[in-house]
């Protein structure tokens, strides 16, 4: 995979592609499912049809259950996909939760991913007596780099305190990636502050929910009419949705979206082509910080950076 204008740079030197297909969230296998093994086809079609249009990164994740719908072999070099997967809680053996993710992911993954990500803080980590403290799980998860069963590796819901904690340790890589609830509302302004401006180390926010101004957030402040002011002037075609992609990408993020509806696939990969002027992202981004939401975590825990 080269850099383009529709990828991003790690801080490993890794190159990402920018939009993400997510399995989590509308394809999230909950716990009370009748056969949580069971294969979903929709998502496996879905998956097929997102690589199809013009997605080349998969985002998925050992709880969200959607690790075996990757089976079918997609047509495309591997070289091509990117794939990012997380493991839920740092398990005494790192290494055989990632074996057992691949084994999931099925062989066209050929033994790796590009990106994995411990998926949660939260666990006892800087306790005198913690079975697992810190600086041993991110020690377990460089040595993933070095058997090259991942490419990268990062953090999903992180706080400046866990960003803190593991960087008290001197660890030999920094993570690339926090996988965080982030949109116009939700901008994670101090959390940002701290990992580009105090700690300098490039960490880079990937995005879930970034269409959540449109949808669940749709009434609480202007960014639903900021962007599709905006949209209004780029040309016949373009959406609110592709402005709020568009406004992601121009703030440094990676967008991780979903939909099972082959034309939202076609608009989310035609969103790539929009271009912002400064002045736009700068309205987008005032908007929002007008009417700021906490970001969440998926079990309900709220955050204030």
């Amino acid at each position: 995979m080269t850099a383009s204008a529709h990828t991003l740079v790690l801080n490993d030197g890794v190159i990402v592609p920018k939009l993400a297909y997510g399995t989590g969230t509308k394809w999230f296998k909950r716990g009370d499912s009748t056969d949580p093994d069971a294969i979903n086809q929709e998502l496996v079609e879905s998956i097929l049809t997102a690589l199809r249009l013009g997605f080349t990164h998969i985002d998925t994740a050992e709880s969200y259950g959607t690790e075996p719908e990757y089976l079918k072999e997609t047509g495309k070099p591997r070289s091509s996909i990117f794939i990012t997967t997380k493991v839920s809680a740092p398990p005494a053996d790192i290494k055989q939760s990632l074996a057992n993710s691949l084994k999931k992911l099925g062989p066209s993954v050929e033994g790796y991913v590009d990106l994995y990500l411990i998926h949660s803080p939260f666990w006892d980590y800087d306790a005198a007596d913690s079975k697992l403290p810190i600086k041993q799980v991110w020690s377990d998860f460089e040595s993933l780099v070095e058997s090259k069963q991942t490419r990268s590796i990062g953090v999903s819901n992180w706080r400046i305190q866990d960003f803190k904690a593991v960087l008290a340790t001197n660890p030999k890589i920094k993570p690339s990636v926090n996988q965080i609830e982030f949109h116009a509302y939700s901008q994670g302004l101090k959390l940002r502050d701290f990992v580009e401006v105090e700690a300098k180390i490039g960490t880079v926010v990937a995005a879930y929910g970034p269409l959540q101004p449109l949808i669940k957030f749709a009434e609480n402040g202007r960014v639903q009419d900021v962007v599709n002011k905006i949209a209004a002037t780029k040309g016949a075609g373009i959406t609110g949705s592709q402005v709020l992609l568009a406004w992601g990408w121009a703030v440094g993020t990676i967008q991780v979206t979903t939909s099972a509806k082959e034309d939202r696939l076609k608009e989310a990969v035609a969103a790539l082509d929009v271009v912002l002027t400064a002045d736009e992202v700068s309205d987008i981004s005032i908007a929002g910080a007008e009417t700021s939401t906490q970001r969440k975590f998926w079990i309900g825990k709220e955050f204030d950076d």
